[in-house]
């Protein structure tokens, strides 16, 4: 009887811990964060130092490939074909493990927040004699990573979303018209990866949910189907993600959305889910004083090496899919600039209250090297489910139109301080000679200059897709505020951004 007794106890006892997660997988994950994070306070060391902005070019990702590869016997580069235009679109492939893991960025031109990241993990898995060559070489011989850094560079060059043919590529899975998209879906099957990683931007005016953060980074393992079914593959993927998510919040805590997963049939991240890859999208959106995101782009290095660190050690099979399901879902009810309660009394009614959302678009020039913000307004009224990087409740504070300077003056000949004190007067524009108004682009000035020879601006009516400048007066007719190209200053305590700009107005 008593063996019968050991004998049922024991068979209880396994049976639950066949039921349970491994406790050691569950610590491997959370060893793994620790350790990646450790790291990530080193990422200086592992950063690209040719790339500080987003606007590089074919020619200097050509040339830092043809140099890891020259510089590294562990490396194998291929040239994989011609872009439309005839740029080499290469593979880099490193590690001898047998799962096989392929990664592709700036699949769409002007995305090119990933590519960054993975210039500066090439720098991490190929540095030697420090402290971690131990978790280099686990990874490298556990998996075999395949990179595509530049998919587009026909469009990187125009920093543009689609290639030189006008077709958006990740609407080509399908049809298959684009040189570059049967670059990919050949290498794909010819590695048949195990896992792909689709590395993109998105916009930065997302938000987390309902919060008022930012989606830095946004998370999805594409349905395969209508249905939107998960199979293996996909079950990997999401708990591939879920350990993903866990190493970004210890970096960026709150700024990690969930992607939507409505299936879309021409996309390539879809169908390489169906084709049987386990498929990662990494969306790169927007974070705090980070127009060039080189903060997003640590978040990817960082996202990626945890992701090599556990695959390598399966560890993530542990983790839990409903851990990926709590990632809250984007949201697109994100601004740049709220101005919250604002009263507007040039009616022919009486004076009503409004909250007022600015964003800015990036206007090219230089041939693409280079931008310029400009404002516009994406949506008045009741604003009250909306969030913004910068807020400001105006409630008991009055809108006015700008005012137009009465004389004339060189561009150059405005210093920050007589402009400041300008705008205190509820100045917003500004004549200029007509040779400074066609030689220059943007300024960082907080003003809108115009030719003097040119009718003067006025603000016209508050609209979405306007940019106004006007001023904003307390109850004494004080000037508070400007507002200058969806940027506003506070007269009293300015704060002009580095990267902020007023416009030259042709």
């Amino acid at each position: 009887m008593r063996k019968l007794t050991l004998y049922i106890t024991l068979l209880f006892s396994a049976i639950v811990s066949s039921c349970m997660p491994k406790q050691s997988h569950i610590e491997k994950i959370d060893k793994a964060v620790k350790s990646v994070s450790l790291l990530v306070e080193d990422y200086e060391r592992f950063k690209e130092p040719s790339i500080q902005d987003q606007r590089f070019k074919h020619e200097l990702v050509d040339s830092l490939l043809v140099s890891f590869a020259s510089n590294n016997q562990a490396i194998t580069l291929t040239d994989e074909g011609i872009s439309f235009e005839g740029r080499s679109i290469k593979r880099l492939s490193i590690g001898s493990g047998k799962t096989s893991i392929l990664m592709w960025s700036q699949m769409h031109g002007d995305e090119p927040t990933a590519t960054m990241a993975l210039f500066d993990l090439l720098h991490f898995l190929t540095a030697e004699d420090d402290e971690y060559d131990s978790m280099r070489k686990t990874i490298l011989s556990s998996v075999t990573i395949h990179i595509i850094p530049m998919l587009n560079p026909d469009g990187a060059q125009r920093f543009n979303r689609r290639n030189a043919q006008g077709i958006d590529m990740n609407r080509d899975a399908l049809h298959q018209q684009t040189p570059e998209g049967q670059i990919l879906k050949r290498v794909r099957d010819f590695l048949d990866a195990d896992f792909a990683f689709n590395l993109h931007d998105q916009s930065r005016y997302y938000r987390v949910g309902d919060t008022d953060k930012s989606a830095a980074i946004s998370f999805l393992a594409p349905a395969y189907n209508e249905q939107k079914s998960i199979n293996a593959q996909r079950s990997k993927a999401k708990k591939l993600i879920a350990v993903m998510n866990e190493m970004v919040q210890v970096l960026a805590p709150g700024h990690v959305g969930r992607y939507d997963d409505t299936f879309e049939p021409r996309a390539f991240g879809d169908n390489i889910a169906k084709w049987g890859s386990s498929t990662i999208l990494i969306e790169s959106g927007g974070y705090p004083d980070d127009p060039e995101k080189q903060h997003i782009r640590k978040f990817n290095f960082a996202a990626l090496l945890m992701s090599l660190k556990t695959i390598s050690s399966t560890s993530y099979q542990s983790a839990s899919i409903a851990d990926y399901y709590n990632i809250p879902e984007n949201s697109g009810q994100y601004l740049q600039l709220l101005l919250e309660g604002i009263t507007i009394e040039n009616s022919p009614s009486a004076p009503y209250t409004v909250d007022l959302g600015f964003r800015h678009r990036e206007i090219d020039h230089n041939d693409a090297t280079d931008f310029y913000l400009k404002g516009y307004i994406e949506d008045m009224g009741d604003l009250s489910t909306w969030t913004a990087y910068k807020k400001i409740s105006l409630k008991g504070l009055t809108l006015r139109a700008g005012k137009v300077w009465g004389t004339t003056k060189n561009l150059n000949d405005w210093g920050f301080n007589e402009l400041l004190q300008a705008l205190k007067e509820g100045y917003t524009y500004f004549p200029i000679p007509e040779n400074d108004a066609e030689n220059a682009i943007s300024t960082k000035l907080p003003a809108i200059f115009f030719d003097e020879d040119e009718d003067s601006p006025r603000m016209g009516e508050l609209h979405p897709n306007t940019n106004p400048a006007f001023y904003i007066v307390d109850e004494q007719e004080v000037v508070k505020y400007a507002v200058v190209n969806g940027f506003v200053i506070d007269v009293a305590n300015p704060d002009w951004p580095d990267w902020a700009n007023g416009l030259i107005l042709k």
